[in-house]
């Protein structure tokens, strides 16, 4: 399980459980409740390797070619959760910086609510086109919305935090020696 809480509930049959609106209550079994996100930010904290260990610049080299996929390999997913949270506070500074892109995003999703999950398989009409089929949908909802990353500026947001974590990311992990190599200096390894 990925740490979120679903808060909808089906019965034997697979219908819903409510005796509401039959698309809020498939929505619900996939919007993640407030306790589910919050176990899933503190799982992340609680996962990533501790600060020291990730800054600690005495483990760090320019590796042999020979070196570089094994680096890759061991240290990305080791340290994954590191870089998820860098990814996060870089995020909270690109919201501060263009405060739009927090909107752009919120309309992207209730498109995507709005197109994929009130509508269902049914058709949805968008001006003069008849959306019948979940790829003009998703057609649709994808160039809108980097349309409006674009005119909001939250694309460039968007993409410079992408390529600095990305960058960051990359350099790190080929940087660093991984946890699983012997220290010879002080006989441990550095795990």
């Amino acid at each position: 399980m990925s740490g979120f809480a679903y808060s909808g509930v089906s019965n034997s049959e697979g219908g819903d459980s409510g005796s509401g609106n039959g698309a809020m209550a498939i929505a619900s079994r996939f919007m993640p409740t407030a306790e589910g996100l919050k176990d899933s930010v503190l799982g992340a904290f609680s996962k990533a390797q501790p600060w020291g260990e990730f800054a600690n610049t005495k483990q760090f080299n320019i590796p042999q070619a020979s070196e570089v996929p094994d680096r890759l390999k061991e240290n990305i997913p080791h340290y994954a959760f590191n870089y998820v949270i860098i990814f996060l506070v870089l995020s909270v500074f690109v919201v501060l910086t263009k405060p739009l892109s927090l909107v752009s995003v919120a309309l992207v999703i209730l498109g995507y609510y709005r197109l994929f999950v009130m509508a269902g398989e049914d058709p949805v009409k968008v001006g003069p086109l008849e959306l019948d089929t979940n790829m003009k949908k998703g057609a649709v909802l994808s160039v809108g919305g980097v349309l409006l990353f674009w005119m909001t500026g939250a694309i460039t947001g968007i993409m410079s935090l992408i390529g600095t974590v990305g960058l960051l990311g990359g350099v790190h992990a080929l940087a660093r020696k991984p946890a699983s190599e012997p220290d010879f200096e002080s006989g441990l390894t550095q795990g």
